[in-house]
């Protein structure tokens, strides 16, 4: 599919095309400077200070072309640090087939991150909470039973949603007002009344500092214009007049909307790099503004569509550090419901999935939400965009998602407003949460070497017996269980521990303005001041799992064709030497093919799972523990996980890929997609909450759409991910990558440029391809 762009939009993505990403250290460096001098105050207002200077001080400019003002660093595609959370900046990590793409690092940002990193040493939470946790939890985590993305702590920093309808309907002066209003109703005699008080004076530093920020942007495009000519002078001066108005005041048009709106999620970002910040519903937030300018003259719909795009081209921009610059998601959700249950589709609906289709950068992720009642003509729409935008959107079922907020006592009015915060968790605006990601394969390998890791060769599994000794299959699932069991109770002390660490010391002023619940109750979100607060707990690798139990189950008890001491000898020795018992193990039932052989093995290691994490709860705030959400998603920890984990018993080799979500294991997709989806389908998706599911999908759009519906509508599925592109295509792309720069793939619950994948990950996603195909 030929798609043509905007001349103004496609200069913006040559522009992104053809620059290198550099590291910038602007950001680190006035917040740091910030921190020294304010040392004697609450750590509190020490954040609200550290973000007002960051506003005021930093480098202010505006782009050609641009009709969005705002950037997080000093130059195009920089890439910010926050070595305050003891994300250490030298250490990227970031790999790329094409060496162009990693981020450039000059002497002077190198000399000047060695001099914050020291400054930072021993004062940054994640060495606190590290120096807090048992050995055995840290082991665990160094060898890959688990992770928290983004690192121990700075897991924390982000997934809540920008509450765009306050922000657009009062402002932030609105907000700042009310901050003022509860500092004066503040008892002094009552328990926690200082605590308030310090939050409300931070919430006011910081709602002056936005204001501030968006005023030094309206005299860069007052001083801009005096320099422009024609219609590019009139769009500066006009500029100049919406950031004086917005996003302090409430917005009035639809350009001020936009404007107002990537204010309000670029700041919670720069306040601590967090991942998985979203904007939220905006299609039907925006559309009131869109009508009122049509119906008003002030605004033809080309120029309305041309504001979208370069709103969304705004997210593009925005890199961290980390193994991939685009893992950093930010989510747009479309397609909802009214408060009453029905289906809200508008012309701006359809709108930003032509703004998604005309800017092909990898970001921000898209989530379409479909319901029964959901247009055929905006699905096939979808469809059709998802060829060209690297599987956007993902498809999320609201008959699925609205009834699990519900069991977890979300309102049935706020329940139906949700939204997709980051990859595809479903959120409301009064929760924040965190999650961490769990290595199934590597319990179960525990489980095969009495609690040993065979890659590392350090006990921190349950002792849980000798392989040899299993008398029966049950023996073996019940040693499994056990380490499933003993893995989660370690990563719950971790969370708990985090959340002790950070409360009261660590804090996010600005993000707490977004999270409902925190005004009201003077409390940062990071002490638990939103109305939910939950921790997830993803599960990585159930097909290798399943697959793995069930040749074991198979080969050796069903059929005995070998002995517990060869295959546990086998895995020990990466099957050298074994190829004749590999091939029996790699013949053996696999999941994704409607086979309740092996299907019924996930499933029980799956209830297990979630079970589990039901036993355990949130801390965040300790007066008001929330519930640990258990999950299946992968994100890329199916890659990572998989380097990190011995051979396992469906055949796959060490440091292989994991298998991901509730998809099916490379190379064992042996039907059509009905039967992956009959598979998946098995999985509570009600207890759940991330039930991934990532497909390439070659088929016609009309087929892909009945596709579609039947997994999420009729089967009850929850997620649908994939990728509409054929393996030819993928693997000229990884020969020729310079004729592909803007060729988009869904990696996981988010999409990236193939080029500038990694070939680990170039060659997971060809594979996952050839058997999609």
């Amino acid at each position: 599919m030929v798609v043509q762009t905007p001349t103004r939009i496609q200069s913006l993505i040559d522009r992104y095309l053809e620059t290198r990403p550099s590291v910038c250290t602007e950001r680190a460096r006035i917040a740091a400077e910030s921190y020294r001098r304010t040392e004697a105050e609450v750590p509190i207002i020490r954040a609200a200070r550290a973000l007002n200077a960051v506003l005021r001080r930093m480098t202010i400019w505006i782009l050609d072309d641009e009709l969005i003002l705002g950037h997080w660093a000093e130059t195009f595609r920089g890439v910010p640090v926050w070595p305050e959370w003891g994300v250490h900046p030298p250490q990227l990590g970031f790999q790329s087939h094409d060496p162009r793409l990693v981020p450039s690092v000059s002497a002077q940002a190198q000399q000047e991150l060695q001099q914050l990193i020291s400054y930072w040493q021993g004062k940054n939470p994640t060495e606190r909470v590290c120096a807090q946790l048992p050995q055995q939890v840290n082991a665990a985590r160094e060898a890959s039973l688990w992770y928290w993305h983004l690192g121990v702590t700075r897991n924390r920093a982000g997934r809540y949603l920008v509450d765009v309808p306050t922000i657009l309907s009062r402002g932030f002066n609105g907000i700042k007002k009310e901050a003022k209003a509860r500092l004066k109703e503040i008892d002094l005699e009552q328990a926690g009344a200082l605590d308030r008080q310090s939050f409300y004076r931070a919430v006011i530093i910081v709602c002056d500092a936005v204001a501030a920020f968006a005023k030094r942007h309206a005299a860069a495009a007052r001083e801009a214009a005096k320099d422009a000519s024609g219609e590019r002078k009139r769009e500066l001066e006009e500029l100049a007049r919406i950031c004086e108005r917005v996003p302090a005041n409430p917005a009035q048009t639809l350009w001020e909307a936009l404007q107002a709106v990537w204010f309000a999620f670029m700041i919670g970002s720069l306040e601590a790099g967090g991942d998985s910040i979203s904007p939220g519903g905006l299609d039907q937030v925006l559309y009131p503004y869109y009508r009122a300018d049509i119906e008003a003259g002030r605004i033809a719909k080309d120029r309305a569509q041309e504001l979208l795009e370069s709103f969304l081209f705004k997210f593009g921009e925005n890199s961290t550090p980390g193994a991939d610059l685009d893992s950093h998601v930010n989510s747009i959700t479309i397609g909802r419901q009214t408060e009453y249950g029905k289906d809200a589709t508008n012309e701006m609906t359809y709108m930003l999935l032509d703004a998604l289709e005309h800017v092909r950068l990898p970001k921000p992720q898209f989530g379409l939400r479909v319901n029964k009642g959901t247009p055929r003509q905006l699905l096939a729409r979808a469809i059709d965009v998802m060829r060209v935008s690297g599987g956007r959107p993902q498809l999320n079922n609201d008959d699925a998602i609205i009834p699990a907020l519900l069991r977890r006592g979300v309102p049935i009015k706020e329940a139906r407003d949700y939204s997709i915060d980051g990859c595809q968790h479903f959120t409301t605006y009064s929760r924040k949460d965190h999650s961490a990601w769990f290595n199934l394969a590597k319990g179960l390998d525990l489980a095969l070497n009495n609690g040993i890791d065979r890659m590392s060769g350090r006990q921190f599994g349950a002792r849980t017996g000798v392989p040899t000794s299993f008398a029966d299959f049950d023996a073996l699932m019940a040693a499994f269980k056990r380490q499933i069991q003993h893995g989660v109770t370690m990563l719950n002390t971790e969370s708990e521990v985090t959340d002790a660490a950070l409360r009261g010391e660590v804090n996010l002023p600005y993000a707490s303005i977004h999270v409902r619940g925190c005004l009201q109750r003077g409390l940062d979100v990071l002490a638990g001041g939103g109305g939910y607060n939950w921790t997830g707990m993803h599960a990585v690798g159930l097909a290798t799992v399943a697959n793995s139990l069930a040749a074991i189950k198979k080969v050796v008890f069903d059929e005995r064709k070998a002995t517990m001491a060869e295959l546990t000898d086998a895995l020990d020795k990466d099957f050298e030497g074994y190829e004749a018992l590999r091939q029996r193990l790699l013949q053996a039932p696999k999941w994704g093919n409607d086979d309740d052989y092996v299907d019924s093995l996930g499933i029980e290691i799956a209830n297990t799972w979630m079970d589990e994490c039901d036993k355990h709860v949130c801390r965040t705030d300790p007066h008001k523990p929330g519930p640990t959400i258990p999950g299946f998603h992968s994100l890329t920890f199916n890659l990572s996980f998989g380097e990190a984990t011995a051979a396992t018993a469906d055949g796959r080799k060490a440091e292989e890929p994991l298998s991901d979500g509730i998809a099916p294991s490379v190379g064992s997709y042996r039907g059509g997609p009905t039967a992956v989806f009959c598979s998946a389908a098995k999985v509570d998706h009600g207890r759940s909450w991330t039930s991934s599911l990532t497909l390439t999908l070659n088929e016609p759009t009309d087929v892909v759409a009945t596709l579609a519906k039947t997994y999420l509508t009729d089967m009850g599925g929850t997620h649908l991910m994939g990728n509409l592109v054929s393996p030819d295509t993928l693997r000229d792309a990884k020969a020729h990558p310079e004729n592909y720069r803007d060729l988009l793939v869904r990696v996981a619950g988010f999409s990236a440029r193939f080029v500038e994948l990694s070939e680990s990950m170039q060659n997971l996603i060809i594979e996952r391809a050839v058997v999609g195909s």
